[in-house]
């Protein structure tokens, strides 16, 4: 993801939590379960209760981001060497486990979900050189919060 995009990205979901989602707070978790550049916020319900929201960015460098969604009755953070877990989340057994992780889509609508972070103004450069130098160039960040924010506001109403 280009830095201009996750540092807005970041920006906005830690303003947007604090409106929306209060008792979510952002958290460095210190595991090997979290990759660099993922933002992960947390509820301590209880002390045997956390509740997780992992926001991923495409690992292929896409300018696109999707949200993790789980629980942990005993660490800090689920431990899984992958994320997300594979059973599915309307399993009628999976509110027994100690841990857990699913995509948001998952909850939703059984798919994956993504939410893609395009400057439309890119669209309508019809000649492809300029296209991918456009592409390629830093964004004006002026046009950052047009491009960002409806995004990050859909993201955080699905949750």
């Amino acid at each position: 993801m280009k830095k201009e995009y996750s540092a807005s990205l970041k920006r906005y979901l830690i303003e947007g939590f604090a409106e929306k989602l209060p008792d979510f707070k952002i958290t460095k978790v210190k595991t090997e379960y979290v990759s660099p550049g993922e933002l992960v916020f947390v509820n301590t319900v209880s002390e045997n209760l956390k509740l997780f929201i992992i926001v991923t960015k495409h690992a292929k460098g896409g300018n696109k981001f999707t949200i993790e969604m789980g629980w942990s009755t005993i660490n800090d953070f689920p431990e899984f060497s992958m994320r997300p877990g594979f059973e599915e989340p309307h399993d009628v057994n999976i509110h027994k486990t100690s841990e857990y992780v699913c995509r948001i889509g998952s909850l939703i609508d059984g798919k994956d979900m993504w939410w893609s972070l395009k400057d439309s103004a890119l669209l309508r450069i019809k000649d492809p050189i300029h296209r991918i130098i456009a592409e390629n160039s830093q964004i004006d960040a002026d046009r950052l919060p047009e491009i960002v924010l409806p995004k990050v506001k859909d993201a955080i109403e699905k949750i």
